[in-house]
């Protein structure tokens, strides 16, 4: 089974159908769909943790938890940069979300592309449809 899901669709962060796929698809809660579509939105730079915190209004321990599931799970990417190179990433993208130090290291989230993203959406849609057949098929 080959979906066919436009990508711009995705692009769409306020549109419930997306947020509920994605939700259903890769067994998401609400906060944890929320922290994947903040980082998103971060495409171009990535984001910190600090910077999620303040844009999703959650507790740094649990936007730890929830980067721990969209890892696990292979919905973003986590990479060691230093405060310098992160600044000017947001400098050359015309962000404000930089750091106010340039001394030392954090990592810095970001989500998967669109392409990755829709491979691992028509997997599980796979999975889902073969599951049902054989169901299906001994019922």
């Amino acid at each position: 089974m080959n979906v066919s899901i436009n990508p711009s669709l995705l692009e769409l962060e306020e549109n419930p159908l997306v947020f509920n796929t994605l939700k259903a698809i890769f067994e998401l809660t609400n906060k944890q769909v929320d922290c994947f579509l903040a980082l998103r939105l971060k495409k171009k730079t990535g984001s910190c943790i600090k910077n999620l915190v303040e844009n999703t209004n959650s507790e740094r321990s649990i936007i730890q938890k929830h980067l721990k599931v969209l890892l696990e799970k292979g919905l973003v990417i986590r990479e060691s940069v230093s405060l310098t190179e992160f600044n000017i990433r947001c400098q050359e993208h015309d962000i404000d979300n930089q750091i106010k130090t340039n001394k030392g290291y954090l990592y810095i989230y970001s989500s998967i592309s669109n392409e990755e993203l829709l491979k691992k959406i028509n997997g599980t849609l796979e999975e889902w449809k073969n599951l049902l057949k054989n169901y299906l098929e001994i019922n």
